[in-house]
């Protein structure tokens, strides 16, 4: 009880706490996630960034070269590029504006193989800027009419000596611009897929690459498994170049907009906005305005697969609740079944005792009788011969007595053990009701006991050991006997009948005797038990009915029973047909 009353405090406690902790466990798990999720989406956006800034740092010339022929300049920048880059197949067209004349600006076109410039047609989604003219970097209004399917980056190129150094504001005349315009297929397959994989855990996260202003429409997804709706509330979402709306050098490569309390989906992956195309300094110079991205106003938005962190989070926190109550429940059940086992134990062990002096007590009066006459017999107090007989035949009934005992308990120690072997073959009931009363006659006698048999008699025969069955039956009739017994004496009825339904045959021994007490009824089959309403002098060790079940569970079979107060007991034998011929 102690022990019990231990355990109904203890685990409550135990999982009140394990609740709390899980539950710190849980907010630290999602602020791990988030963290790693925010370096994550940093790293990839650096990474991309320093892409396109090394491409603007090749392209973009020092002061010592600004002015020399464009076209040898243009062959040894590609040429160091494509030496240096781990994506040469990156650049698709490069061009070079001419704002010499202010009435009509021109552009010319650098041929990748022949390294030789030569002029060219405006290309579609350069003619605002061209009316606009550089150096002034696109207003965000203007992002949507530079949407061509093109990906362009504008590099700033000083057209005149301005004391050896790049300033931050340059008259119109003094600056072109070198545009590089970059394979998109190329960006999204091969750059973009190669962060996504580098950065992300591909099992964790979905990633995708949106248009800024229209989220419909996907640049790059990573699984083509997943589909843009999909993403629609990420849990990280980073704008990659956000226009901006100041002069060359803050910002001109996009910052990322810092919003604090957003919504899920509007995380901030951290401070990237000193991120910008160019190489201040470049080549002996200082202050050189950043490049500028055309034609890409895109959002990077990634997802837990689980579909948000706060799903990702509460999986793992109903896991560990699981696995935790879960231990906690065995820990209950375990302590339960000691309590349990214990006490049955304890039982056992009280029902050993009461068997050990029952057992004492049903040897000592058969002992004593044969003693008792061997003492007569040897003595010569009994010297006729009638008298010498009747003593004969009282030893000898004595001495079965005692060997029927020794021989119960050896049955009940194989049954138990499982070392009771059974010769089963095909037994009629009728030989086996027959050998069973046979044996007991003088008991049934003595009782003047009334048996009457009610046995069908096209009964099929049972697939059994006739001798351990006959055992049962011996069993139950000599309980019938001693617990049967009524005002009007002892009738018992042994009925046989076949079991359509489970293919079985019933064998039934009644008694018109006071019934079991219900307190009772759960016990009978425990071995060493006796009802607690027996008469002190009948005569018992508590074997009898669990070597009955212990055999009839070998044949496959079981035992039922019913009774009813003043109107007698019932035991059913459920024994399987054997084959017939």
């Amino acid at each position: 009880m102690l022990l019990i009353g231990a355990l109904l405090i203890l685990i409550p406690l135990l999982a009140f706490l394990q609740y709390h902790w899980i539950g710190q466990v849980g907010a630290a798990e999602h602020m791990r996630l988030q963290e790693n999720l925010d370096a994550a989406t940093r790293r990839f956006v650096e990474d991309l960034r320093n892409e396109f800034t090394r491409i603007a740092a090749v392209f973009q010339p020092g002061v010592s070269d600004s002015w020399t022929d464009p076209e040898d300049r243009l062959a040894r920048s590609f040429d160091q590029w494509g030496r240096t880059t781990s994506y040469p197949e990156l650049i698709e067209r490069i061009f070079v504006t001419d704002f010499s004349t202010a009435d009509e600006p021109q552009i010319m076109e650098f041929d990748l193989r022949s390294e030789s410039l030569s002029a060219a047609e405006w290309p579609a989604g350069l003619e605002g800027l061209r009316d606009r003219g550089f150096p002034h970097p696109p207003r965000p209004g203007d992002i949507d009419s530079l949407q061509t399917g093109k990906l362009r980056l504008a590099i700033p190129v000083p057209t005149a000596d301005t004391g050896r150094e790049y300033l931050f504001e340059f008259p119109q005349s003094a600056m072109d611009w070198t545009i590089v315009e970059l394979e998109r297929d190329r960006v999204t397959e091969e750059l973009l897929a190669d962060l996504a994989d580098r950065h992300f855990e591909s099992t964790t996260y979905a990633v995708g690459i949106v248009e800024a202003q229209d989220r419909s429409t996907a640049i790059y997804l990573s699984d083509e498994h997943v589909s843009i709706r999909e993403l629609e509330l990420p849990d990280v979402a980073f704008e990659l170049f956000a226009p901006s709306g100041g002069r060359p050098g803050r910002g001109g490569f996009g910052s990322p907009s810092r919003r604090r309390g957003r919504e899920r989906g509007q995380q901030d992956p951290g401070d990237l906005s000193s991120a910008v195309l160019g190489t201040p300094g470049r080549r002996g110079g200082r202050g050189a305005p950043p490049a500028i991205m055309l034609g890409a106003s895109w959002k990077l938005v990634a997802k837990h697969r689980s579909g948000s962190l706060e799903n990702a989070v509460s999986e793992i926190r109903n896991r560990n609740l699981a696995i935790s109550f879960g231990t906690l429940l065995l820990l209950g059940i375990a302590g339960s079944m000691i309590v349990i086992w214990a006490e049955r134990v304890r039982s056992a062990g009280r029902l050993q005792m009461e068997f050990s002096a029952e057992v004492s007590h049903e040897l000592r009066t058969p002992l004593a009788i044969i003693r008792s006459a061997a003492h007569n017999i040897e003595n010569g107090v009994v010297v006729k011969p009638e008298e010498i007989q009747e003593y004969a035949g009282m030893i000898g009934e004595q001495g079965r007595r005692l060997s029927d005992m020794v021989d119960q308990v050896i049955l009940f120690a194989q049954t138990e053990s499982g070392r009771r072997n059974y010769s089963l073959e095909p037994v009629s009931i009728h030989d086996v009701v027959r050998l069973a009363t046979g044996t007991l006659a003088p008991l049934l006698d003595d009782a003047h006991c009334q048996v009457r048999t009610l046995i069908d008699p096209d009964l099929p025969p049972v697939l059994a050991d006739p001798t351990a069955l006959a055992l049962c039956v011996q069993n139950l009739l000599s309980n019938a006997v001693k617990y049967g017994r009524s005002e009007e004496g002892t009738s018992i009825t042994i009925q046989a009948v076949r079991d359509d339904e489970s293919d079985n045959v019933r064998l039934s021994i009644g008694d018109r005797g006071p019934g079991i007490d219900p307190d009772d009824l759960p016990h009978l089959f425990q071995p060493f038990y006796r009802g607690h309403k027996v008469p002190g002098e009948t005569h018992g060790n508590g074997l009898g009915l669990r070597l009955v079940k212990r055999i009839i569970e070998g044949h496959q079979g079981r035992v039922t029973v019913s009774t009813e107060n003043g109107q007698g007991s019932c035991f059913t034998l459920h024994i399987p047909k054997g084959a017939t011929s």
